[in-house]
């Protein structure tokens, strides 16, 4: 028999194909696959009739709901994630004996079909070219393929790769050429939040700094300040299944939408003995009309990631996290750019609500006003609060 199987570690979201060349052997074969890391271990088992000798499966489908997402699960002020992919086994028969066929690792995500046609022309695949190769830009972004990453401070978050001994030991180079180690462990990411902290402690206002082997100067990032004064920030989960940030610093404007139709009812009037038209509270939904603010071109294109995402929040200047859904009347951008774009969003919250409670979402700090004798007089908004 020949065997015609996937690369050892597969993104879910892309096809996971199975091919068994029976030579002639066999008319009919069985495929089982196994879920190794979750107890007790689901198994599946699928079957297929050959076609000139050969059966195909897809198994991404069997595979999708048992991956899990890359999530920030450190401690706070821990700087180091655990991105555990999902293991996997299959093996297989033509007749009541299973044999093994291998054994794999699936991860959340998926690349283009662009991309998927430019490897299996290399005959190769994304994580040998890309991810596992340290002289390419092998982090789980889609901010970039190069190897500088420009971002703005508020845009600092995660990076995620998958950590191979091969790579050596990692650590972070400042501008000014200090250094931070990043211990060698089976951990495949960093939190750039608590990350920061730690550089900013031994320098402040750090401009740029490079992530670095005992060989070379591997992917360096450069800190770019936003020049507005709006700022909102998207968390959203990008095409490699990791959370991505961006910032808007375009002016935004607040649309209201009320379900009145759906609000009308009739009640009973005891008085009349008689029904009376009445109204239940009526649900509203909150939409934001906001511009990207300029971007460079690497910014554009991450907008198109972002508008394809299934997982998007809004994140207000009190740090609350809002789902929401993302879109745009056209998305363009030169290809050649001689000058930053903008591209005009509208976010739409998901949740639909009937009442209402004022609330500052982080932007009017309450600061308390008092006279000579310390009795509060206002706040920060001039209104008037008790003594």
């Amino acid at each position: 028999m020949k065997f015609e199987l996937p690369y050892r570690y597969v993104f879910v979201n892309n096809p996971v194909v199975v091919k068994i060349d029976t030579e002639g052997s066999a008319n009919f074969v069985r495929l089982r696959i196994t879920i190794t890391n979750s107890i007790p271990y689901p198994m599946f088992e699928l079957s297929a009739h050959t076609v000139n000798n050969i059966a195909e499966f897809e198994i991404s489908d069997i595979l999708k709901p048992f991956v899990r997402k890359a999530e920030d699960n450190s401690e706070e002020d821990d700087v180091y994630i655990s991105y555990v992919p999902l293991s996997y086994s299959v093996s297989y028969t033509t007749s009541q004996t299973y044999t093994n066929l291998y054994a794999g690792q699936a991860l959340d995500g998926g690349i283009s079909k662009e991309m998927l046609y430019k490897v299996n022309k290399e005959k190769t695949n994304i994580f040998e070219r890309k991810f596992f190769n340290i002289y390419e830009n092998f982090l789980f972004t889609t901010r970039t393929d190069g190897g500088v990453i420009r971002l703005h401070n508020e845009e600092i978050g995660y990076m995620f790769f998958y950590r191979l001994l091969s790579f050596g030991a990692l650590f972070l180079k400042s501008n000014d050429g200090q250094e931070f180690n990043l211990y060698q462990t089976a951990i495949n990411g960093f939190n750039f939040i608590n990350l920061k902290k730690i550089i900013d402690n031994w320098n402040p206002g750090f401009t740029s700094f490079t992530l670095c082997n005992e060989n070379a100067d591997l992917i360096r990032y450069e800190i770019v300040p936003a020049k507005s004064k709006y700022k909102y920030l998207l968390k959203f989960r990008n095409s490699l299944g990791v959370p991505e940030l961006i910032l808007l610093t375009g002016k935004p404007s607040l649309l209201v939408e009320f379900q009145f139709e759906n609000s009308v009812c009739q009640e009973f009037n005891k008085t009349l003995y008689d029904l009376r038209i009445t109204r239940r509270r009526v649900p509203h939904t909150k939409k934001i009309a906001i511009s990207s603010g300029y971007k460079q071109s690497d910014d554009l294109s991450l907008f198109i990631d972002l508008l394809s995402s299934d997982e998007i929040y809004f994140i207000d200047r009190s740090g609350i996290e809002q789902k929401c859904l993302v879109t745009t009347e056209e998305y363009g951008k030169l290809l050649q750019q001689v000058e930053p774009e903008d591209i005009m969003l509208n976010i739409e919250f998901i949740d639909t609500n009937s009442n209402f409670t004022p609330f500052n979402h982080g932007i009017e700090p309450i600061a308390v006003v008092t006279d000579n004798d310390d009795a509060a007089i206002a706040d920060i908004a001039n209104r008037i609060v008790t003594s």
